[in-house]
């Protein structure tokens, strides 16, 4: 029975003494780009690193990993669609609302919101918006987090 305890102790006394990486919570960064309601065709590709290098010149999107996208946006016959490309890895088409009644409309509640998951890291990769239909884009609204696996210290 003391032979046991011991053990037990002795264990414990190892992995107490033995240093623990510490790393830093990765920190969620969101970066607003304004479109002041551009109409967007089928076809059209957004290059949304261009669009966030054209807003904040200073960033470094090659070190960013793209976590998740916001749109807020309307399409005219209520039937666009849009997907998100992170390198060859592209998401499910999502459906965006809207009527062509309202569609040339400025008021704020004829746009809707729609999030998408990013379906990859995206370090390094392409992060490309893929528009199926009439489109009009009011802002999005890139959610990211620097890459860095750097340990902060052992404890």
């Amino acid at each position: 029975m003391h032979i046991v305890a011991a053990k037990v102790v002795c264990t414990f006394l190892l992995l107490t003494t033995l240093p623990i990486q510490v790393y830093a919570e990765p920190k969620i960064n969101s970066l607003e780009l304004p479109l002041a309601d551009i109409t967007l065709k089928p076809g059209t590709v957004l290059k949304l690193k261009a669009l966030a290098i054209k807003v904040k010149p200073e960033i470094d999107i090659n070190n960013m990993q793209l976590l998740a996208i916001e749109i807020l946006a309307k399409s005219q016959q209520g039937k666009g669609l849009i997907r998100l490309r992170i390198g060859n890895k592209v998401t499910a088409w999502q459906k965006i609302s809207g009527n062509k009644d309202t569609f040339n409309s400025k008021q704020a509640e004829s746009f809707s919101t729609t999030k998408i998951r990013s379906p990859g890291t995206g370090k390094g990769q392409v992060w490309q918006l893929l528009v199926n239909g009439y489109i009009k884009v009011r802002k999005i609204i890139l959610y990211t987090t620097k890459v860095d696996s750097t340990p902060l210290g052992s404890v």
